[in-house]
């Protein structure tokens, strides 16, 4: 990979691409629904870690995207300005724990990206909404 082209957290940025958020989900959204707990019970927390540690939510001045796993791996993106419904999301226990919730629509995709367990998802949801204003 050449030296003018920045990677963070396995995302190659784009050449004037600027990273707004680098942000790993906290362990503890991962333990708010009972699958997740009956889960995490059964494997001691080893299937949970392994997953928190394996995902990575990054938000630039053009993108917003989300990569998990640790052996193989997946990621999804979409150009802040087709974001067309941000929406945020605290559950109770969620509250509790200080984590929240991020959900991205666009109007042309079928499918929809959400960052899970995120310490500060109010910043996070107004740095995008600040990008698409400007």
């Amino acid at each position: 990979m050449s030296a003018d082209v920045p990677d963070v957290e396995g995302f190659t940025l784009l050449d004037g691409e600027e990273v707004r958020h680098n942000i790993q989900p906290s362990f503890a959204s991962y333990m708010t629904d009972g699958q997740s707990i009956l889960l995490a019970i059964i494997s001691l927390g080893i299937l949970p870690f392994l997953f928190v540690k394996g995902s990575r939510y990054v938000v630039t001045n053009e993108r917003v995207m989300k990569k998990t796993g640790l052996l193989g791996t997946s990621t999804e993106e979409y150009r802040i300005d087709d974001i067309s419904q941000l929406s945020t999301g605290q559950r109770l226990v969620e509250k509790l724990l200080g984590v929240g919730n991020l959900q991205f629509a666009t109007a042309a995709a079928g499918s929809n990206i959400v960052f899970f367990g995120l310490d500060d998802h109010e910043s996070v949801a107004n740095t995008i909404r600040n990008v698409q204003r400007e």
